[in-house]
């Protein structure tokens, strides 16, 4: 008993010092936030300084020099990688464009086509980066210029990636070599959303990067960094709210009937308020730096889909169990027309119930997995 009372007495008290080490996890990160604006302050303050020294260091002729010696090296690495990408285009475009002429319907010759055009849309970006960073290693230049120029190609290479990717998935302008079943129009669309959410992510990141080598304080590239994820977080809810209505009526169905469609159907009318409060606890968690938050939010999503596949699996299953059991024969049936009205009676009420009570549990282990702890109510 003595253990026992010691333990529930500990519990209120480990309790407040997690709670107290949150709450100071979170003040740390809005000091930092306040921080960040106050070097961002500074930065500026700083602009009308620097240009003014940029422009004296201008009139220095062995200055001037050097810059244009610099950006004569720079163009250099690009114009060459550039044309290494054009020739490698070139060179591909006819066998590319065969591989997109082709409509197969049979699944496993559509994967291998798909896998030959994302190869053939590949190699001019591996000839870009192939290309600049061999000019790169034969030019001399400063260990600062030559590490922001690095940046700029990884950049560049790896936002073409992505979007090399993306357009494997969706193949815009290219039905017969799509994997989702998606319309042309939807294909565009979302290939679209997967350039911007690209060029956006990958392209802010390594400016930031870039600004960072270049002089930027830790502060403000960590302040400017926060800032760029609240953009994409932005771009994400518009997106959201725009796929709305037709992901609401593709959950909808088209009128079927069951349990599992009138979970969808509820479902529908609010998805788009899960989605943007799971973007916004996303984007709030990395911003504040929660200790393991995202190892929680994958925790906690990884066991919400898990418990609907249950649910339906379960609902499925018991209106097959209804059906099997409770059904009469054919012959019965007509033997006795009344019977199965009779002998069914409030079996409907008892389907719902059975469904009420699943659903329930459903709720109940969905709040379980984000922290509720419902159990211990």
């Amino acid at each position: 008993m003595r253990q026992l009372r010691s333990l529930l007495q500990a519990a209120p008290a480990a309790a407040e010092a997690q709670r107290d080490d949150w709450l100071a996890d979170v003040t740390q990160s809005l000091g930092a936030l306040s921080s960040g604006v106050l070097a961002i302050l500074a930065e500026t303050e700083s602009l009308p300084a620097l240009a003014g020294q940029a422009a004296d260091s201008l009139t220095d002729p062995a200055m001037l020099e050097r810059i244009l010696r610099t950006v004569v090296l720079v163009a250099a690495v690009l114009v060459g990688a550039l044309l290494a990408e054009w020739l490698a285009t070139f060179l591909l475009r006819r066998p590319r464009a065969a591989v997109e002429r082709r409509a197969a319907g049979f699944w496993p010759l559509r994967v291998l086509l798909m896998l030959v055009r994302t190869l053939l849309d590949v190699l001019p970006i591996a000839a870009f980066a192939a290309a600049a960073f061999g000019v790169l290693a034969l030019v001399d230049m400063g260990f600062v210029v030559r590490l922001a120029v690095v940046t700029v190609i990884n950049a560049n290479v790896m936002a073409r990636m992505v979007i090399a990717g993306g357009r494997a998935l969706l193949a815009p302008g290219t039905p017969g070599l799509r994997l989702l079943p998606v319309s042309d129009e939807s294909a565009a669309y979302v290939f679209l959303w997967v350039r911007r959410f690209a060029h956006t992510a990958i392209y802010g990141y390594f400016l930031l990067r870039t600004l960072w080598i270049l002089g930027l304080s830790q502060t403000a590239y960590l302040f400017l960094g926060d800032l760029l994820g609240l953009l994409l977080t932005g771009m994400g809810i518009v997106f959201v709210l725009q796929v709305r209505a037709p992901v609401a009526e593709t959950l909808r169905g088209r009128g079927e009937a069951g349990n599992v469609a009138r979970l969808r159907r509820h479902f529908a009318d609010f998805w788009h308020l899960l989605a943007i409060a799971y973007l916004v606890a996303v984007y709030v968690v990395w911003v504040l730096d929660v200790p393991g938050g995202f190892a929680y939010l994958a925790r906690a999503t990884l066991l919400t889909g898990i418990a609907m596949l249950v649910l339906r699996l379960v609902l499925t299953l018991l209106d097959r169990a209804f059906a099997a059991i409770f059904t009469l024969s054919p012959r019965t049936r007509s033997d006795y027309p009344l019977l199965e009205e009779r002998a069914n009676r409030y079996l409907p009420v008892l389907r719902r119930a059975l469904q009420a009570v699943l659903v329930l549990l459903f709720a109940l282990v969905v709040l379980e997995a984000w922290g509720g702890a419902p159990f211990e109510w």
